[in-house]
């Protein structure tokens, strides 16, 4: 019964949430919109769990898991508020009256939907990724996640899930490597000093791949 409640209690919230991110869309609620965003959701908090578990066995407490939720939470909200209010607010360009704050996140966005319809493999966003990504990596995860998860409609707080999500785990690696550095005190300051550094928090509220570099670096470190 212990476990169940437990379930229960990130399950529900979970739910709750996600269904404020399908009303949150352009295109309003819908039951696929609401699945796509619980399953990409509790991938994501299913990943930060694991990776905290593994940091448990090191020394982490659950401030630790706190610091990348709020991490995760943090981005998700400022994703949705930058994605409503700059179509309203924001600059008289193209990027910004889509809801998108750099020309880069739009451009690459909009070229990811675009491929998700196409009838070709995804992985040719490596070997043609029409300018809108280097290396093609971020166009075709955020392809994949249109093809499968979001068929019917562009959904751009799809890809402010992954972000935020990856965001989060930066959280994570960047106290798993100031712990064993610098010792459990320093290493909860340095977390949650990413957890809430303001580029942080909007890269990672945003379809841009700088979080995915930073979430890299910080398991390297570790690694190493």
């Amino acid at each position: 019964m212990k476990r169940i409640g437990i379930a229960l209690a990130w399950i529900l919230p979970t739910l709750a949430a996600c269904a404020i991110l399908a009303c949150s869309d352009l295109v309003a609620f819908t039951i696929q919109g609401w699945l796509a965003y619980s399953l990409l959701m509790s991938i994501s908090l299913l990943i930060i769990y694991f990776v905290w578990k593994f940091y448990k066995k090191e020394g982490a407490g659950k401030a630790l898991l706190v610091a990348a939720l709020v991490a995760l939470g943090l981005r998700v909200l400022v994703g949705v508020v930058l994605y409503r209010g700059l179509p309203v607010w924001g600059y008289d360009e193209k990027p910004q009256r889509a809801g998108y704050v750099f020309w880069d996140s739009y451009k690459r966005d909009t070229d990811a939907w675009s491929r998700s319809g196409m009838d070709q493999a995804l992985t040719t966003a490596f070997t043609n990724p029409t300018g809108s990504d280097q290396y093609g990596g971020l166009l075709f995860l955020s392809s994949s996640i249109y093809r499968y998860l979001s068929p019917d409609t562009q959904r751009p707080l799809l890809i402010v899930v992954m972000s935020a999500a990856v965001s989060a785990l930066a959280v994570l690696f960047t106290w798993g490597f100031a712990a064993s550095v610098m010792g459990d005190k320093v290493a909860m300051i340095t977390a949650w000093i990413v957890a809430l550094y303001p580029e942080a928090v909007l890269l990672g509220a945003s379809q841009m791949r700088e979080h995915f570099l930073m979430a890299a670096l910080a398991a390297s470190l570790y690694g190493y």
